[in-house]
């Protein structure tokens, strides 16, 4: 797929989807915001900690899907 659409094409596409959809960008909201900001050090301390607990998952599960389709497609070529 990336050899026919082309890298720029692809980062093109993901450059513009990142600039006109601003809606995505502002996803704090002013709550949250407040309430981390009077939580003190303990607080900020518990949510940076939270983030990075739902964080894991996410990455592990992106770098496993990336790792098997690196390897499927490795091995197609591969001949094996």
């Amino acid at each position: 797929m990336m050899k026919r659409l082309g890298v720029g094409t692809v980062l093109l596409a993901v450059g513009l989807a990142a600039v006109l959809t601003p809606e995505a960008l502002a996803q704090g909201c002013s709550m949250c915001v407040k309430n981390a900001a009077a939580a003190g050090e303990a607080g900020r301390k518990a949510l940076n900690t939270g983030i990075l607990i739902l964080l894991a998952p996410t990455l592990l599960l992106f770098g496993g899907v990336f790792f098997l389709l690196h390897r499927s497609n490795h091995s197609r070529h591969s001949g094996l």
